[in-house]
């Protein structure tokens, strides 16, 4: 799993950050604690800035390869020319076509042999500006029995100057009601409390019993109310 918090400061713009570790999908082994989890998008009516989590790239039964981050932003660049009315219609197409275009691999919708229990798939949270408007939004893909089932977005969300706030969209539960009482004020105050709390989860592997699969190299990025995005920390891939 991946760590993934977000803040958002009014007439600051948005902070996101994550842990780097990546783990084999079927043995759960460590593959990198570099791994770039959040990446920028750039569209003429939404810039932002994404974060994955879960089992982004996997092999399925009938041999194919995805990765949910590298599809999402080619599917991005293709999408440049289409005019939005809405950051609701653009997250939508989004969701729909990342969905058709993993459905059109997966024989039967097949994703895993039946005997796996139903669970996450992987997940995504967007943070920028559409048109000026500062929102959050939320893609989530499960699976049943082995099966894709339909994708949920859980989210939309228009901020509209306030209040401010820190999320957790993915990571320890446990150690977030035990760190974060307020919202910060400041874009360092949120930098600062999301690389403490990401630590906090990292340390906690093995001893919290909801830290699992958190490690390496922490980056984090912001997005101005210009909807420029832009790295705070950035990932070592870089």
């Amino acid at each position: 799993m991946t760590v993934i918090v977000s803040s958002y400061l009014p007439g600051k713009g948005f902070m996101l950050a994550a842990d780097g570790l990546r783990s084999d999908g079927a043995t759960r082994e460590p593959i990198s604690t570099t791994t770039q989890k959040i990446h920028f998008g750039d569209h003429p009516d939404f810039k932002f800035a994404y974060a994955w989590t879960g089992g982004v790239r996997f092999s399925t039964m009938c041999g194919c390869d995805f990765d949910f981050a590298e599809r999402t932003g080619s599917l991005i660049k293709d999408m440049r020319e289409i005019a939005y009315s809405s950051a609701h219609a653009f997250i939508l197409d989004v969701a729909w076509l990342l969905y058709v275009e993993l459905g059109f691999r997966l024989p039967g919708l097949r994703l895993f042999p039946p005997t796996n229990p139903p669970d996450l798939l992987a997940a995504c949270l967007f943070a920028g500006y559409f048109r000026g408007k500062p929102f959050e939004a939320e893609i989530f893909y499960r699976h049943d029995g082995g099966i894709l089932q339909p994708y949920e977005i859980r989210r939309i969300e228009s901020f509209d100057g306030g209040p401010s706030s820190f999320y957790r969209f993915s990571g320890s539960q446990t150690v977030f009601e035990s760190l974060i009482s307020s919202a910060p004020e400041f874009m360092p105050e949120a930098i600062e409390m999301a690389i403490k709390y990401i630590q906090k989860c990292e340390d906690g592997c093995g001893v919290i019993p909801d830290c699992k699969g958190f490690g390496g190299h922490i980056h984090a990025a912001s997005v101005n109310p210009d909807g420029q995005p832009s790295w705070i920390i950035e990932p070592v891939s870089l």
